[in-house]
């Protein structure tokens, strides 16, 4: 920028340019000058404004209480998931008409082990 101000300066002391067009070209430079800055400012200011919501955010995470019941991985018997023709409820069991849907009850935060059943995460 400041190369192109010095050759119209130039072009003006050996007047190959009118003062109206020198003063427009010194304007123009002026104005990209300033949009410049003015836009890395702007950029610098975002910048540092996301630097603090991230560090807020970590902050708030950081405050959090710890989770109190850490999540386990635990056999669920696969009858929780069926439904048994039964007139005598299992422990647990909730009767829907005359079937029963099996639903094992959980001791100490885990439920009975069961062989060969699936692994279900408890949330």
């Amino acid at each position: 920028m400041q190369d192109r101000l010095n050759a119209l300066t130039s072009r003006f002391d050996n007047q190959e340019i009118d003062v109206q067009e020198y003063l427009q070209a010194q304007i123009e430079e002026k104005r990209m000058k300033f949009e410049f800055e003015l836009e890395t400012k702007r950029m610098r200011r975002r910048s540092e404004q996301e630097h603090e919501i991230r560090n807020l955010q970590m902050l708030v995470a950081l405050s959090r209480p710890q989770q109190q019941y850490p999540i386990t991985l635990t056999s669920i018997p696969t009858s929780f998931f069926t439904r048994v023709q039964s007139t005598q409820p299992s422990a647990g069991a909730v009767f829907i008409g005359t079937q029963s849907q099996a639903c094992p009850t959980a001791v100490g935060g885990s439920l009975p082990k069961s062989s060969g059943d699936d692994r279900y995460e408890m949330l």
